[in-house]
């Protein structure tokens, strides 16, 4: 029996936090004043896992966000006994205790919009002046989009990233949010009236931490 650590949290929590977190089924490790949150696996439902135990795995992250803080673990870590997990835990425990700290009542929100691609582009071939013609006119309308969410939210974030893949066409934000700035962050992005902006969160704050 291995372990899977989902999440890092700060070791000093409440009873009543201990409490939940054992009522999901999950067992802190401490070291170094952060905590692995984990639960046991068998080595062979690693390498069988199915979309639901990916979405189980997922939801159990949320539910602990919800109690405390946490550095969630997107792909989970697997380690075949306590002793490594406390090896790696040590290692690793000033770093993680920054990250902490970074988003200590901050939750994750996720801009997701379609940009259409450039219309009518240089064709081939191209001089290099043209090409960086075309790269700056396919850079010009997600920079706009762009700009235009993150004024509108300005003051409701703490930290932002943005995601633009030309291939996808879809260009994804993400924010880091006080709880308490939650409502009004997702006030400020509806009233840009944007029909096609799907905006969800809150999440653990996967984007912002590493």
């Amino acid at each position: 029996m291995g372990l899977l650590l989902h999440a890092i949290s700060a070791a000093s929590l409440t009873p009543n936090q201990n409490k939940q977190l054992a009522a999901l089924g999950v067992c802190g490790y401490c070291c170094s004043g952060i905590k692995g949150l984990t639960t046991a696996y068998e080595p062979a439902a690693i390498k069988t896992a199915s979309r639901e135990h990916l979405l189980s795995y997922s939801q159990l992250i949320e539910s602990t966000r919800h109690i405390v803080d946490i550095i969630p673990m997107r792909y989970g870590s697997v380690f075949d006994d306590e002793a490594l997990l406390y090896q790696a835990l040590a290692r690793n425990s000033e770093y993680f205790t920054q990250q902490l700290a970074e988003i200590a009542g901050c939750v994750e929100m996720s801009v997701r919009i379609p940009i259409a691609p450039t219309a009518n582009p240089v064709p081939t071939p191209l001089t290099g002046q043209e090409y960086l013609q075309v790269k700056q006119q396919q850079a010009a309308k997600p920079r706009a989009t762009f700009e235009r969410i993150t004024a509108a939210a300005a003051g409701r974030y703490i930290k932002k990233k943005v995601d633009h893949r030309p291939v996808s066409a879809v260009l994804h934000l993400h924010f880091l949010v006080k709880h308490t700035e939650v409502n009004e962050f997702k006030r400020c992005i509806a009233a840009l009236q944007l029909s096609q902006l799907v905006l969800t969160g809150p999440w653990a704050a996967y984007n912002f931490v590493n």
